[in-house]
């Protein structure tokens, strides 16, 4: 019989080995690092997956292992202000482990339930009922899934917004109702900033296409209406149309 002591020592050092190498793997630089620190967002490491729990179920990814980062806060132009979530992810099975950038962004209310993804992409959630569509001007690399057929303008915009991003064939959209989704394989180059400008500009023509969202009823009662943003895209948390805090 082995000696204990040899095997509690092979175990330790196992476990030392593990620790440190999982240690070093959360202290890489990711694409948000410089980012964050440019924009002055905030920056969280190592944060529990139910950060993202309000993005579930994700239809472009698969299952989120780990959050290695994340920033949230509002995006400020003289069209818009968009609030985002930026996330470098880890998803997949443990052993094919891969590492996405996630960008979640706030968007108009009447937005159609859909996804594109990179017409090899095997690994997006089948359960979800989405079915592939006839998309016209959807670049050839991609294809566009939804529960029902769509308008020719959204999907020739959807388009022209990927085209001019001028981003590759493996990039992933979703579109829910106040929310636009963006997801990315991180690797050398991966551009967060990127991201963002497809996001803005998939923002500007969704709201062009489908007009101001119509205010609540409740909303629309009062007298005056105080509101002065309603012709803006939505903040994640505001409050209905305008997304004022």
């Amino acid at each position: 019989m082995a000696d204990p002591v040899l095997w509690t020592l092979a175990g330790t050092t196992a476990a030392t080995v593990l620790f440190l190498l999982d240690r070093r793997a959360k202290l890489r630089p990711t694409a948000l690092d410089a980012w964050a620190a440019t924009h002055h967002f905030p920056l969280q490491r190592d944060v529990p997956t139910h950060a993202l729990s309000s993005l579930e179920p994700l239809a472009l990814l698969p299952t989120v292992l780990s959050v290695e980062r994340l920033a949230q806060g509002t995006l400020r132009s003289e069209q818009l202000a968009m609030a985002a979530t930026m996330s470098v992810c880890v998803v997949g099975g443990e052993r094919q482990a891969r590492r996405f950038v996630l960008g979640a962004f706030g968007g108009h209310p009447d937005l159609p339930a859909l996804r594109i993804l990179p017409k090899s992409a095997s690994d997006a959630p089948s359960h979800l009922g989405f079915v592939e569509m006839p998309a016209q001007g959807i670049p050839a690399a991609y294809r566009l899934e939804s529960f029902q057929p769509l308008r020719t303008d959204l999907t020739q915009a959807l388009g022209a917004a990927l085209e001019a991003a001028g981003v590759d064939g493996s990039w992933r959209i979703e579109l829910r109702s106040g929310r636009i989704l963006i997801a990315a394989p991180h690797r050398e180059g991966s551009s967060p900033e990127a991201m963002i400008t497809l996001g803005a500009s998939l923002n500007e023509q969704l709201f062009a296409l489908l007009g101001p969202p119509a205010e609540p009823p409740e909303r629309a009662e009062k007298a005056g209406g105080s509101c002065k943003t309603s012709g803006l895209p939505p903040k994640l948390g505001g409050c209905g149309s305008c997304g004022c805090g």
